[in-house]
């Protein structure tokens, strides 16, 4: 599936095709997920050296950690949260207002990760990109998770930004 999202529509086609590669195979949509070579990158996009460094160039530093040709080169957060919609049966934006909504209107909404899965019914790889969605924009309080389970954040909890967008997108 191909949503064209604002966003992300204003990236050249080398970079939409290194996000792809980490899209794709990201287990969870988080922090550093699924490092990969630049020989790597160079086999599954098909593109050139100079290409695929012209796409991690344009990801940007917020996108990606490169640190040159001899080291792998890995997916921040924020990637999942711009390119999922592209190619992934969910869109982390409409995700992240779906999330709002419930977290503004359901008494007793969790602030756990684990639990929030469970009530939205969402694997880490869709609730991840949502909640990035959520930190990047301010539209929750977070907490970064350093235990190496699957979830990017530990917390996750309503602020004043979270009724406001919801009374944005409405």
């Amino acid at each position: 599936m191909v949503n064209q999202t604002p966003e992300a529509s204003a990236y050249s086609a080398n970079c939409k095709a290194v996000a792809k590669v980490f899209v794709q195979t990201s287990y969870h949509g988080g922090e550093f997920d699924q490092p990969i070579s630049m020989d790597g990158l160079i086999k599954r996009t098909g593109l050139s050296k100079d290409d695929v460094k012209k796409g991690i160039d344009d990801l940007g530093s917020e996108m990606v950690l490169f640190q040159g040709d001899t080291h792998s080169i890995a997916p921040h957060a924020k990637l999942y949260a711009v390119f999922d919609s592209f190619w992934m049966s969910w869109n982390p934006a409409d995700d992240a207002l779906t999330l709002a909504k419930a977290m503004i209107n359901e008494e007793n909404f969790p602030t756990d990760p684990s639990q929030i899965s469970d009530f939205m019914a969402w694997e880490p790889r869709r609730l991840n990109p949502a909640m990035t969605f959520m930190a990047f924009h301010h539209l929750a309080d977070t907490h970064d998770s350093e235990d190496g389970s699957p979830w990017i954040y530990n917390l996750l909890m309503k602020n004043a930004e979270t009724s406001r967008y919801i009374h944005n997108m409405a």
